[in-house]
């Protein structure tokens, strides 16, 4: 059987699977600029002086993407005062199997705000002298 006698199924379907693994990703120059926490998926634990909803937000904001339980994709553990022992335990776990999870606390948070030109409010309560 010749090339241009084979029924169009038989040509046409390699040629669409060399387009699939030949396929190339085209990235915008500009993709990532300002979003200082470009790939960096995160879970707060513990207490903050901010609202957590809010920290949330303004670190995905900044192109970090919040997410609820530590697991094998979570870049980041962010610690703050009476860290969730559970989720503490699970980190402990992945990190032992060998993920790679940085464990971090609330000056990590406040400097990569203070970066974003965001502060971190603080309504911790200090005693002025007089």
């Amino acid at each position: 059987m010749r090339l241009c006698d084979a029924p169009p199924r038989v040509i046409i379907a390699p040629m669409l699977e060399s387009l699939k693994t030949a396929r190339t990703t085209v990235t915008n120059a500009a993709d990532g600029v300002g979003q200082p926490l470009a790939g960096v998926a995160f879970v707060l634990t513990g207490e903050f002086d901010e609202h957590r909803d809010k920290l949330k937000a303004k670190l995905k904001s900044i192109g970090g993407v919040p997410k609820s339980c530590v697991s094998k994709d979570v870049t980041h553990l962010v610690c703050g005062k009476n860290a969730g022992k559970s989720k503490l335990l699970k980190y402990e776990k992945l990190v032992f199997k060998g993920c790679v999870i940085k464990k971090v606390g609330k000056d990590w948070l406040a400097a990569t705000l203070e970066v974003a030109g965001m502060g971190m409010k603080n309504t911790s309560l200090a005693v002025e002298k007089v």
